[in-house]
């Protein structure tokens, strides 16, 4: 959303690669999302097919060693 849009450029700088992408402001962003959902939210896709999500603060949080577990455990 249209939080921190300057923060961007750095994120693609540290990932190593750049993707499309659109800022959106508060109120589409969470219709996009959906009122279900929290943030941060990490997903994992393969071919288009999803393997992992992770979202919020809280037992779903992102963890990265288990979305590293995720890839080497060939859940993909």
């Amino acid at each position: 959303m249209d939080e921190e849009p300057d923060k961007i450029p750095a994120f693609f700088e540290f990932a190593g690669r750049e993707f499309s992408y659109e800022v959106m402001d508060v109120a589409e962003f969470w219709n996009v999302l959906g009122f279900d959902n929290d943030t941060p939210g990490v997903y994992y896709y393969i071919d288009g097919i999803k393997k992992s999500y992770y979202q919020g603060i809280n037992e779903n949080r992102f963890q990265p060693n288990l979305l590293l577990n995720d890839i080497k455990s060939g859940n993909n």
